[in-house]
């Protein structure tokens, strides 16, 4: 498969180019004054048929529109957590996304809830040729879309430094932890002394 784009680079002429005539062959001649030219009548060289672009003005069906619109909502969903900085910043936006609200709660509520939604757009709905090509194409971008806004939570999962309660100092953290062990054999033996 490679090599197939090398094959058409070749020098060889294909068959095709042997059968047709091309229009290039008269610029290669030599051009004479009007009155030297020939009054043979130059053969016509016929042109492909032009390839028509069939569109179709029907409007698409509500149901296809949404299906189409509920596919949206796997990458809305996953795509809200890079907005909280703009509701801490903007409390009244929160108004416009509190009729989700119940929704995404229910959403969160499952485990691998979006890896399941994933599949089942994509298995269910792009890969299903019984869905008309609208449904198939928005259920594609929108799961593109999740990919593209899952990546950088991904990213930033990976470089995230560690979290604030463990130091980034092995020294640090050992001592912490010898601590914290003094500390708890220091009440157990407080605890026996008690009993």
């Amino acid at each position: 498969m490679a090599s197939i784009p090398l094959l058409r680079l070749s020098l060889l002429p294909s068959p095709q180019t042997l059968k047709t005539q091309h229009f290039f062959t008269s610029s290669l001649m030599v051009r004479f004054p009007h009155s030297l030219r020939s009054t043979a009548i130059a053969p016509r060289y016929k042109t492909p048929p032009s390839r028509t672009v069939r569109m179709s003005y029907q409007t698409v069906p509500a149901t296809d529109r949404l299906i189409s619109a509920v596919a949206y909502f796997l990458p809305f969903f996953n795509g809200l957590p890079y907005g909280r900085y703009l509701f801490t910043r903007y409390p009244d936006l929160g108004f416009l996304f509190e009729p989700i609200f119940p929704f995404l709660s229910f959403y969160k509520s499952i485990p691998y809830a979006s890896f399941v939604a994933f599949f089942a757009l994509y298995l269910g709905v792009v890969r299903n040729p019984s869905f008309s090509r609208y449904v198939r194409f928005n259920s594609m971008q929108a799961v593109v879309l999740d990919v593209l806004l899952v990546l950088p939570l991904l990213v930033q999962r990976i470089f995230n430094p560690v979290p604030s309660s463990l130091s980034s100092d092995p020294i640090e953290t050992l001592l912490r932890q010898v601590r914290c062990a003094s500390l708890n054999l220091e009440n157990d033996d407080a605890e026996l002394f008690a009993s």
